[in-house]
């Protein structure tokens, strides 16, 4: 188990190294994109001010000028394009310096607690490595005490033996004896000895056994796991701090952009074609204003009278009265041919008339109601 202790804090160290590395390259990422973002930004500001400079300089050296509403839409885009190009501006200072800065601070924060963690990762295995030490020592010298009581034990059994085998012997044989009971005595007395070796030496292991136990708990269940927290201090509040200043800088940019859309849409709203056309015949008066009549010139004596449109138009309308009056005498005489026509029909309806029932010529002719297509002619 101690191998294997010893082998998580080779892999411990390892995983501080790698996580540290990760962050790093991350955070080193993190600024590289920053870095670059705001160069662009702060070229594309550069591009948008010349861009707006140049139409300016040129609108301002022309003579040329369209009317009002056209114009001032090309100068809202240069506003709005100018507007675009400060906030591009503020921008990349705001990647260029507090993001780079921050994501700095940030590296240099993890690398410090990154080495100080080492440290104390380092001092804490070696606590417990002395502990596991001493831990491996007292488990040796309660086995070798174990192994002295279990010796004195087996010579104090061999002295006893020996002793009883000399007892059941001859009387002769007492001196000998004797001298086997001291050794029986003596042996008795390394035996407790070793006896009490042995119990102080099993106390002390058990005493190292259980400090070793807590020292292994209370480094894996509550050092590492506040070492594991100092280790990402303030890491993701900070990515998360980073990240919601993004977020603002590109909501409130992203709102100034859509104010100055809404500007551009209410000024192409603006856009007649009337009040530029009534714009441009008042500018240009003079240019398309009627001239006045072409006097009439003589040449030498010549009394030749001017015509005018409006003699023409009294001849037209005498013309129109002529023909006016025409038409009414037709009418008047077409009403008279239909009564004549209702005269003729009612007289001839009457029955079947032969030649001697027919009204005579004469008396047609005499009859001053009859129309003038029924004369003898």
């Amino acid at each position: 188990q101690m191998a294997r202790v010893r082998k998580q804090f080779g892999e411990q160290t390892t995983f501080v190294e790698t996580r540290t590395m990760g962050k790093v390259e991350l955070l080193s990422d993190l600024q590289e994109y920053f870095k670059r973002r705001a160069e662009i930004e702060i070229t594309y500001a550069t591009s948008l001010d010349k861009l707006a400079d140049r139409i300016v300089n040129k609108r301002v050296q022309t003579t040329r000028r369209e009317p009002t509403s056209t114009q001032n839409l090309l100068a809202s885009l240069l506003v709005e394009t100018k507007k675009e190009a400060r906030e591009r501006h503020q921008l990349y200072d705001l990647f260029s310096g507090e993001f780079c800065q921050k994501l700095d601070a940030m590296v240099r924060d993890v690398q410090q607690i990154s080495r100080r963690i080492k440290e104390v990762v380092v001092v804490s295995q070696e606590d417990l490595k002395k502990s596991f030490a001493k831990l491996s020592e007292d488990f040796r010298s309660y086995v070798a005490m174990s192994l002295q009581t279990a010796d004195a034990e087996d010579k104090l059994k061999k002295t006893k033996d020996k002793t009883m085998t000399l007892i059941s012997q001859d009387s002769r044989a007492s001196i000998r004896r004797k001298k086997y009971e001291g050794k029986a005595s003596k042996a008795g007395e390394t035996l407790q000895v070793a006896k009490k070796r042995q119990c102080m030496s099993r106390n002390k292991y058990l005493l190292s056994l259980a400090s070793s136990n807590n020292a292994t708990d209370k480094y894996f269940n509550k050092e590492l796991q506040d070492l594991f927290e100092v280790l990402d201090y303030d890491y993701h509040d900070g990515l998360q701090r980073l990240y919601e200043l993004h977020v603002n800088s590109q909501l409130g940019f992203v709102e100034e952009l859509q104010k100055s859309l809404s500007t551009l849409e209410e000024c192409q709203k603006r856009v007649s074609f009337d009040a530029d056309k009534y714009k441009l015949m008042e500018d240009y008066s003079s240019a398309f204003s009627p001239p006045g009549s072409f006097p009439q010139l003589r040449f030498q004596d010549d009394n030749v009278g001017q015509l005018s449109l409006q003699d023409g138009a009294s001849e037209e309308k005498g013309k129109f009265k002529t023909l006016k009056e025409k038409l009414d005498r037709c009418l008047k005489s077409v009403e008279e041919e239909e009564k004549a026509f209702v005269f003729v029909k009612e007289t001839m309806g009457h029955k079947k008339l032969g030649y001697e029932d027919a009204v005579p010529t004469s008396a047609i002719e005499d009859d001053p109601s009859s129309p003038p297509y029924l004369d003898n002619k």
